[in-house]
């Protein structure tokens, strides 16, 4: 299968709208193999759409030394229905079709001595941060349902732990979660994390695991600094 995406944003403050047009070719079998009809491949295209909303509930309030932002955020593909057919109009199938929703809520206390260069707390912009989410997913084409929802706690955007509980009775998927994870930020020149989490797996085994490591290095910066 072969796509071709083309997509478009709109940003309005703290709303963003967005598109994406996909263009697709699917060889799934060459002329004449078992009982696929005429030539074997289709052509067709798909387009979705995203919206995200953000507000930032700590500009409202009387007491401004906290961080509160609530966001919304939905997408749907193929909003026009669109089929795909493989040569044969009156074996047309429908092309994937789910609709997602999702609610987010983040708080957390900055951190007073950011900003001070020679200070160690410049290291971390905040000393404690909360962050909720719920999400649904909903296939439209086989109407089955998977919902979500998460919470994660991080300490001097350094340390965090993470749990919440995934749902997915039709694809018997369901089971509490949970993880942890570090994060160390140099002035955005050093950026090193390692996370772990622990996640339900369905039938074939209960849970699984995973880990993964991520490093980034400005060099450029780096390299500018050191010469100096």
């Amino acid at each position: 299968m072969v796509t071709r995406a083309y997509i478009t944003k709109l940003g309005l403050g703290n709303e963003s709208l967005g598109l994406t047009y996909t263009s697709i070719l699917s060889d799934i079998a060459p002329v004449g193999s078992g009982s696929i009809d005429s030539k074997g491949s289709g052509e067709s295209n798909s387009v979705d759409f995203g919206m995200i909303f953000k507000y930032k509930m700590h500009e409202y309030l009387a007491y401004q030394s906290v961080e509160l932002e609530a966001s919304y955020g939905m997408s749907e593909t193929n909003i026009f229905d669109n089929e795909i057919s493989y040569g044969n109009d009156d074996q047309k199938d429908p092309l994937p079709k789910v609709l997602r929703n999702g609610l987010g809520l983040y708080f957390a206390l900055p951190n007073a001595g950011y900003g001070n260069i020679s200070d160690y707390a410049d290291f971390f912009p905040h000393i404690f941060s909360a962050m909720g989410t719920i999400g649904l997913e909903h296939d439209l084409i086989g109407d089955s349902v998977t919902n979500a929802y998460g919470m994660e706690i991080g300490f001097a955007d350094f340390l965090y732990y993470r749990i919440g509980h995934y749902s997915d009775k039709d694809g018997h998927v369901t089971g509490s979660s949970k993880g942890c994870g570090i994060r160390l930020n140099v002035k955005n020149l050093i950026i090193a994390e390692a996370n772990w989490a622990k996640f339900p797996g369905g039938e074939l085994t209960k849970y699984q695991e995973m880990y993964d490591f991520m490093v980034n290095l400005d060099i450029l910066e780096i390299a500018r600094m050191w010469g100096r």
